[in-house]
């Protein structure tokens, strides 16, 4: 069977697959896999082969759910963290360890991957990281000393890596974990980091490499364009430290951004040079092999073993082996091959979008450069650049489910740039390698190939803006269904293999052929469309609801009408983070998966990051009418925010006290703030808006980040209700949700949206003690993760991602002394760091 190997990849993913989205027993998956082994051996020799395939499949699914099931029970139950639980609250542990790879500058300090073998008194295996970012003038100094191998020792302020609970948006810290992250940190000072250990010879020659690469770049790259210097560099040698986040993101958007990561395509490259040098030197077929899979081994150990880089290299070491051997292998079984190795040795990576792209790009690159391959006609370059046309074009098509379900995007712009990219890419890297070989004896040469990885660099990154002036060829879209991705990957499959089935006849191979095409266009309309966010009659239910989005130490509310319409009241953000944009990465799938595809609107209560900093991600995905309150004129992040809304013709207005919206039978009225008698020049919390939800016996009130001042000035003024929900304002900061609020109030349920162990102690054990004390019942985002509050006008309704609800039976008095005890010690951690 010539796709057995294919098939047996096929198999093992599947199964790791399975293991990883289902509960399954290790040990039942061995036990099926020895049932299969047994029944395999039955079939071969009573001469039944179609046995013994259906077993080796089935055996092959058996051993990746096994492999599946062990490695994912490991990364769900970390060793690290249970042991941080353990320390005292403040978090600070002495940490020895092997760094990863080599230190890189980021923009709060030197960042370093330690794998801890010594965490406290106790020693670990080793196989857990932390990622620790080093403050202070001094780290950049060292950061030269701190390379990959080397052991090292530092005292550091550690915690989980930051998730967010909400249906529909990723398990980032679970993500982390399945590539061996567990805990993230920072260390005060450069003095504190203490090497311990130099690394083994190999990790301190291939770190000299490295350093003489960025030493040739900086002198002939950096002082032409420092953005080529830091895309050479990454292409090179795989760091990407000094590249800027927005031009990484640029060319995610755009398409292109697998030629920067070392990947299939670098590989290909540097092999096809190697073996271009064999034969100028004339080196014999069966030495020349062998000798460039050593080179690439090499080459992978300089770079660090990255899935692609991981991918790509075992996959040219077989094919370059069988090339020695004077043998023959169809491409796709050599793919299969390196993938079935990756995966048993390390199982997770079915998951990990890297794998999955570079394995899925690779497949469709080799099935099209065979057909190009066997089409004679033209000469050479038309055939070419033929090849690259239908490659790129390939690669999009069969990434388009991968790209939606990771990225929640979608591009075509990479059909047009790759034709470019990638020619360019291979200029880059060939003309850095000869700046980097010429540099120590032959400067002038070296700068004139500098000069040219430069220019080509230049182009790559100039590359991105083709997505800014024409943003339709990049689609964000939700995260298709697992049963949309199949079919259209199916649909897809079909259409390659079907002509080649040779026991169908040939009416019912173009039968088979047409309806895999119809069925992968349906599909991939469907992923684009996403009908599941259309605004449908049903969805018009009669009942309001308030969804508290999980955004961290944020504030986001989605509020759904009884009619239909939807508003977000804030959108979330991280201050001072490019990185994570939390409106892409989690406002937006938690607002899709809720069936939301457009917003009626977007109120921003105040200014703060923590309430903006998503904002431009939910205009370029939702389309809203932007409202805010006070102006701020001198606040940059407000007049970016505007002139970003301008540019993509938004309404923006304001709100101010007094004024009244009836939507779908709720009456919304904005208590908070009145217009301004003097112009701000700095955002202020009480300057936020104030927003009540009243529909027919129940009030919700949305208070922004007022202070207890603010509070005392409306508490006389709101009108009470039989059932009222409020939200607590400031995150549950101390200085607000004061006793004059609640007792005007009088609310049935509070909702905090806090943080998980934010440094601030929200919300306050006292300001927990005042709600508690007055018998409502307390929701947190930090621990319940997304909270609905749901009301048909009549009665109220609470349920949480975590599974608590309301109403619900009384609680102990356990429950509640516990919330108060975290919030307790967290408050004593942040005034022992004070």
């Amino acid at each position: 069977m010539p796709l057995l190997p294919v098939c047996l990849a096929l198999a093992l993913c599947g199964g790791v697959f399975l293991a990883l989205t289902a509960p399954v027993d290790p040990s039942a998956a061995l036990a099926l896999l020895a049932s299969c082994a047994v029944c395999a051996i039955v079939g071969a020799f009573r001469g039944r082969p179609w046995m013994v395939l259906a077993c080796a499949l089935a055996g092959a699914c058996a051993a990746g759910a096994a492999l599946g099931a062990h490695a994912d029970r490991h990364a769900r139950a970390p060793q690290l963290p249970a042991l941080l639980d353990q320390v005292h609250a403040d978090g600070v542990v002495m940490l020895g360890g092997v760094l990863e790879g080599d230190a890189s500058a980021g923009a709060n300090g030197v960042r370093l991957r330690l794998a801890v073998h010594r965490f406290a008194d106790s020693d670990v295996d080793g196989a857990e990281a932390a990622a620790l970012t080093v403050s202070g003038t001094l780290a950049k100094q060292q950061m030269a000393h701190w390379r990959a191998g080397r052991a090292v020792q530092t005292p550091a302020t550690l915690r989980r890596p930051a998730h967010y609970l909400n249906p529909g948006v990723p398990d980032d810290r679970l993500a982390l974990a399945r590539r061996g992250l567990t805990l993230v940190g920072s260390v005060k000072s450069a003095t504190l980091v203490r090497i311990q250990a130099p690394g083994t010879w190999r990790h301190e020659r291939a770190a000299d490499l490295r350093a003489h690469v960025r030493a040739a770049l900086a002198a002939h790259v950096l002082p032409r364009d420092p953005t080529a210097a830091a895309i050479a560099t990454a292409i090179l040698i795989g760091d990407r430290a000094g590249l800027d986040p927005l031009l990484e993101k640029r060319l995610q958007i755009a398409g292109t951004y697998h030629v920067i990561a070392i990947s299939g395509g670098n590989i290909a490259v540097l092999t096809v040079i190697l073996l271009g040098l064999t034969r100028l030197l004339r080196v014999p077929v069966w030495l020349g092999g062998p000798l460039v899979a050593l080179l690439l081994v090499l080459h992978a150990g300089l770079v660090g073993g990255g899935a692609s880089v991981a991918r790509a290299t075992t996959m040219a070491v077989i094919y370059l082996g069988l090339r020695a051997l004077d043998q023959s292998a169809w491409s796709l079984n050599t793919l299969a091959a390196a993938v079935v190795g990756l995966v048993v040795a390390r199982p997770l990576a079915v998951v990990d979008p890297g794998f999955v792209l570079s394995v899925g790009a690779t497949a469709a690159i080799i099935v099209i450069a065979a057909r190009v391959g066997s089409d004679r006609r033209g000469n050479a370059w038309r055939r070419a650049a033929l090849g690259v046309a239908a490659a790129s074009m390939a690669t999009e098509l069969v990434l388009l489910p991968v790209s939606a379900t990771f990225f929640n995007r979608v591009t075509v712009a990479g059909l047009l740039l790759n034709l470019a990219a990638v020619p360019l890419m291979a200029l880059v890297q060939v003309a850095a390698s000869l700046t980097v070989l010429a540099h120590p004896a032959a400067p002038a040469a070296a700068s004139a190939c500098g000069a040219v990885a430069a220019w080509a660099a230049g182009g790559l990154a100039a590359s991105a803006a083709l997505v800014e002036w024409v943003p339709w060829l990049a689609v964000r879209t939700p995260a298709p269904a697992i049963w949309v991705a199949a079919s259209y990957l199916c649909g897809l499959a079909a259409v390659v293999v079907g002509p080649h089935l040779r026991t169908l006849p040939g009416r019912w191979s173009r039968r088979l052929r047409r309806s895999s095409v119809g069925a992968a266009t349906v599909c991939a309309v469907w992923i684009l469309a996403a009908p599941s966010t259309w605004r449908w009659p049903w969805r018009a239910d009669g009942r309001l609801r308030i969804v508290a989005l999980d955004v961290g130490q944020g504030d986001a509310t989605l509020v759904e009408f009884p009619n239909g319409d939807r508003w977000l009241v804030d959108a979330g953000g991280l201050p001072g983070s490019v990185a994570l944009d939390i409106g892409e990465r989690v406002v937006a799938p938690a607002l899709w998966v809720r069936g939301t595809g457009r917003l009626d609107a977007l109120v921003l209560t105040h200014g703060d990051p923590d309430h903006v900093g998503g904002a431009a991600a939910v205009i370029d995905d939702f389309a809203p009418a932007i409202f805010d309150g006070i102006p701020v004129p001198a606040h940059v992040p407000l007049a970016t925010l505007r002139d970003h809304a301008r540019a993509r013709n938004r309404r923006w207005g304001r709100l101010a006290r007094g004024d009244v919206w009836m939507v779908g039978g709720v009456r919304l009225h904005v208590w908070h703030p009145s217009a301004p008698d003097w112009e701000r020049q700095r955002v202020r919390n009480d300057d936020s808006i104030v927003i009540e939800l009243r529909y027919r016996d129940v009030s919700i009130v949305l208070p922004g980040d007022i202070s207890a001042e603010v509070e005392r000035a409306l508490a006389s003024e709101i009108p009470p209700a039989p059932h009222r929900v409020l939200k607590g304002a400031h995150h549950g900061s101390a200085t607000s949700t004061s006793e004059d609020w609640l007792e005007a109030l009088r609310p049935e349920v509070v909702v905090f949206s806090c943080g998980r162990e934010n440094r601030y102690g929200h919300p306050a054990p006292a300001v927990l003690r005042r709600v508690l004390g007055r018998g409502a019942d307390v929701f947190r985002t930090d621990e319940d993760g997304q909270v609905v509050v749901e009301t048909d006008g009549a009665t109220v309704r609470v349920s949480t991602f975590g599974g608590r609800a309301f109403p619900q039976p009384p609680r102990s008095g356990h429950s509640t002394n516990t919330t108060i005890a975290k919030a307790r010690r967290r408050e004593g951690a942040k005034d022992q760091e004070d």
